[in-house]
């Protein structure tokens, strides 16, 4: 599979006004509502002021007001119809971050079908006055698969205008590391590194600070860089499940420093926050309360017996690849069906999160 991780330049200054209002109509935007957007939009000025001096005033002809609610809204909005202009390739879109992959049997094939769509998307940028950034770790081009099939597999040519886009191995989207192969080590060795330094940077303060505060310093400014993503977190290598390990050997020596031992303050497990996280985003994918990517993502099982786990199991997918039993899918509904039944049974929401975490602690 082949992709183009693509990054607009100045995406929420660049916004044309005009274009913006044309396209408000098709939302519902309409009479009183779509006259109150333009005044909004237009007649904004701007100036820079630096010791005292100050610019003449420039009229804002493009972009929309950023720092405010609708910002991101009108954006959202104005990018809507991307997606139309594309012929072969499927689209991942969060904001102004976008991503076009196609899944071909040729690198030939894949290469083809991916320059096909980035001329039309040319064609949309130029009719909605959009810059795309060509830069290094901007714009870029990535081929998935296994080593071995990568190995032997030439790099994907991509051209966009003229210039060619950069190939790389690994790309950081969404905050998230990401490989060519998906094991995601580089991922997790970055959250480690960052968790590492702060732990570094807590045991120097921990002089100035109570036991309880540096408690909070840790499940607060620590733990989440090495669980925010508990969905991929699942399925950690012993390597560097031994990683996390020490982590919280090191943090719990710094926060316990000078104590006798009937008052240890112990700190969570990190694994048992990523299996926490991730049951109760099984949840929600259960009770229908994500977005609507994630309707019907897991199937319960149910017969025709009358048993107590009877529509309370997650059907497993039969999977032939290690690669697969790797994913969300399998590894989240593999999780879900070892909780205890009353667990599973939890009527609510807030008591499943209850019963989950005396579970787990």
């Amino acid at each position: 599979m082949g992709a183009v991780f693509i990054d607009l330049r100045k995406a929420f200054d660049t916004i044309s006004h005009s274009v913006l209002i044309n396209k408000l109509p098709s939302f519902g935007v309409m009479n009183d509502e779509l006259e109150w957007m333009i005044d909004y939009l237009f007649n904004r000025n701007q100036k820079v002021e630096l010791n005292k001096q100050e610019s003449d005033v420039f009229k804002l002809l493009t972009g929309v007001p950023q720092g405010s609610i609708l910002g991101p809204l009108l954006f959202i909005m104005f990018f809507d119809d991307f997606q139309d202009c594309i012929k072969n390739c499927n689209v991942i879109k969060y904001a102004d971050d976008t991503v076009i992959y196609f899944a071909g049997k040729t690198v030939e094939d894949i290469e083809f079908k991916l320059n096909e769509d980035l001329t039309l998307i040319s064609e949309y940028f130029h009719l909605n006055d959009l810059i795309i950034n060509l830069g290094k770790g901007k714009t870029e081009a990535m081929m998935f698969g296994t080593g071995q099939k990568l190995n032997k597999k030439r790099s994907l040519e991509l051209i966009y205008e003229g210039e060619v886009i950069n190939f790389t191995k690994s790309y950081k989207y969404l905050g998230c590391m990401i490989d060519s192969t998906l094991s995601l080590n580089q991922f997790f060795q970055n959250g480690y590194k960052s968790a590492s330094n702060r732990l570094k940077l807590l045991s120097k303060l921990r002089p100035f600070l109570t036991r309880e505060a540096c408690y909070k310093v840790y499940n607060t400014m620590i733990l989440p860089l090495l669980t925010h993503n508990s969905l991929i977190m699942l399925q950690i290598t012993r390597t560097q499940q031994t990683c996390l390990t020490s982590i919280e050997n090191r943090a719990n020596a710094i926060i316990n420093s000078g104590s006798i031992n009937h008052d240890f303050l112990k700190i969570q497990s990190t694994i048992f926050c990523i299996k926490k996280n991730a049951c109760c985003v099984v949840r929600k994918c259960i009770d229908d309360a994500l977005c609507s990517n994630f309707k019907d993502y897991f199937e319960l099982f149910e017969h025709n017996f009358n048993t107590r786990n009877n529509f309370k199991m997650i059907r497993l997918p039969k999977l032939r690849l290690e690669f697969g039993r790797k994913s969300f899918y399998y590894s989240g509904s593999k999780l879900y069906n070892e909780l205890p039944l009353n667990i599973r049974t939890a009527e609510s929401y807030s008591e499943f999160k209850k019963l989950l975490k005396e579970h787990f602690n």
